[in-house]
């Protein structure tokens, strides 16, 4: 059967099988073709092959000159993260000082208004309770008046002082007047008194001694005698 296919299909390879000579002719021929048609694929191997290497090289080529422009890159990124840290640290610290000199200048303002606030109360409470001032002798003057006997005697027991009565009738201001003789600084002044029984005008003089000390050159009450001369209650007199 398989002889029959090989006569029917391929006669020549039957022919050549029967022939020796034929046979050996016809191996000759095919080792040739073998070997042309070998080293016609092996060119072509090579060729891709070479192909294949080029293009293998290439990509060797493209992947070092990426790794070296990653390279390149990244201190070109280091440098600039440090240029922009470097600028933050700046900026940070310019931020700080301008900070501290609007801190500096606030705590400044706050220490001139607190100076400032502490000069006008220390004049208001030396102005109202000094020793030497209007308002400070005439406090000390009604409190050594309501203490007299004498005083109490002729004007009563509940004594009021007041000053001179102002545009609006109130007795608030004190009348005072300050002189300097030989260097020496003198205070005077006048303001009323009134009792149960009488009223009295008050002279007061004092010579100053520094901003809170004095002296006191005379205080006396002047009582109107009603058609009669005038009484005095003097507690001071030194002139």
């Amino acid at each position: 059967m398989l002889n029959l296919l090989r006569t029917r299909t391929f006669p020549a390879l039957s022919s050549v099988a029967l022939n020796p000579l034929a046979y050996r002719a016809f191996s000759t021929t095919t080792t040739s073709n073998v070997t042309a048609l070998a080293l016609k694929h092996g060119v072509k191997l090579r060729a891709q092959a070479r192909r294949c290497f080029h293009s293998n090289n290439k990509i060797m080529s493209a992947e070092k000159s990426g790794a070296k422009a990653k390279g390149k890159e990244q201190p070109k990124t280091r440098e600039m993260m440090d240029y922009k840290n470097r600028a933050a640290g700046e900026i940070t610290t310019a931020r700080k000082v301008v900070e501290a000199g609007r801190d500096l200048t606030y705590l400044g303002v706050i220490i001139f208004g607190v100076g400032l606030t502490g000069v006008f109360a220390y004049s208001v409470f030396g102005e109202l309770f000094g020793g030497s001032t209007p308002n400070a002798l005439y406090s000390t003057s009604v409190k050594r008046i309501r203490a007299d006997e004498r005083a109490k005697t002729l004007l009563g027991d509940s004594i009021k002082a007041y000053g001179e009565e102002t545009r609006r009738g109130r007795r608030r201001h004190l009348t005072s007047q300050e002189y300097e003789v030989e260097g020496e600084v003198y205070l005077r002044m006048r303001f009323y008194v009134e009792g149960e029984r009488n009223e009295g005008t008050v002279h007061l003089e004092v010579k100053k001694k520094g901003r809170t000390g004095f002296e006191w050159r005379y205080l006396m009450i002047e009582i109107p005698g009603n058609g009669l001369p005038s009484e005095f209650v003097v507690m001071e007199d030194n002139r």
